[in-house]
């Protein structure tokens, strides 16, 4: 549950109150300052509810810069509940795919993990470095850790988020902040091995250049997973997305090679780099929507739907052309020995 606070000015308590009464709101609580100029509602709702009693309010308020909503968490609630309620709320269904989160607060969440910063650079530095280190010494645990740092997953998950409310500046933003950090950690890694070398016959290291249809799996399920992570408001789960999805030590390997001059070996690693951005980002694109992620109004939503249908159909070519490029060039690691002696 969660307490929304709506400050108006005074004589807006009835229409509040309405709009409370209607969406199901638990309890009502109002107040007006000492000069009668404001007042001040308190409503208890259900986090599944939430998004549309803020929808009406803004519906209500317009554009006037006259009023605040603010989202107060609750931790819990204690109260006699009469045996009838009780019954029903046990009847109730339990499985809801509207977003527990609010569309403001993911908006919040998401354009500050697609904006450029001094502490996202740093991050993409010191990750790439953990990452480095975990790939030449062929260690795990290492190369968790730089996952678990995850830079690149904040500007991955705000283009997706930006695609589907159709916010262009959340758009550019994010994927130019993503660009710089890709850059960043190839460019890096590049001059890593070029200055001091690399031993790039570790397993670690070449594991990262070999690409299979689990891969593609595997990216679909962790950006699926990442955002209903988020939407749902249990962030828990989203440190086991940041291992899974992996973004960051490809582009690595695809630094070191080329810093070593494998140019081969490099398309290899940037290849499965590829495959884990488009099928993340689709991923992610389709689990916002199938959340009920969608722009306040009618006209918002309109001019989102063309976006959403650019940005989809480039996820599906990409995924698609990748698809091809890899069961061609690899027909046994990629569809597996029985169908590559089908094909022949």
């Amino acid at each position: 549950m969660r307490i929304i606070e709506v400050t108006a000015p005074a004589g807006h308590e009835d229409s509040i109150r309405a709009i409370a009464e209607k969406h199901g709101a638990r309890d009502i609580w109002t107040n007006v300052d000492d000069d009668n100029s404001r007042c001040i509602v308190r409503l208890l709702v259900d986090r599944h509810k939430q998004q549309t009693i803020i929808d009406a309010c803004q519906t209500l308020f317009g554009g006037t810069d006259t009023w605040r909503l603010v989202l107060i968490p609750v931790e819990g609630v204690v109260t006699a509940i009469p045996a009838a309620v009780a019954a029903q709320i046990e009847s109730r269904p339990t499985f809801r795919k509207s977003a527990s989160v609010t569309r403001e607060e993911l908006y919040l969440d998401m354009v500050e993990g697609g904006q450029l910063t001094s502490n996202y650079l740093l991050f993409v530095i010191l990750s790439t470095i953990v990452a480095g280190i975990g790939l030449v010494t062929n260690s795990v645990a290492v190369i968790i850790g730089a996952m678990v740092i995850a830079p690149l997953l904040g500007p991955m998950l705000a283009f997706s988020f930006g695609s589907v409310l159709g916010d262009k500046a959340v758009i550019w933003r994010s994927g130019i902040t993503l660009s710089i950090g890709l850059g960043l950690a190839i460019g890096l890694a590049a001059l890593w091995a070029f200055l001091f070398g690399v031993d790039a016959s570790g397993y670690e290291l070449q594991a990262r250049t070999l690409v299979g249809f689990d891969a593609f799996v595997l990216a679909l399920a962790s950006g699926a997973a990442a955002v209903l992570s988020i939407s749902s408001g249990t962030a828990s789960a989203l440190v086991g997305v940041m291992v899974a999805v992996a973004l960051l030590p490809p582009a690595v390997v695809c630094g070191f090679l080329l810093g070593l001059g494998n140019i081969d070996a490099a398309i290899k690693a940037a290849t499965l780099l590829a495959v884990n951005l488009a099928s993340v980002g689709f991923a992610a694109q389709i689990v916002f929507l199938y959340r009920g992620l969608r722009p306040r109004t009618l006209q918002e939503q309109k001019g989102a739907r063309g976006v959403n249908m650019v940005t989809m159909a480039v996820w599906l070519f990409l995924i698609g052309a990748l698809v091809v490029l890899i069961g061609f060039s690899e027909p046994y690691n990629f569809f597996g020995d029985a169908l590559f002696r089908l094909g022949r």
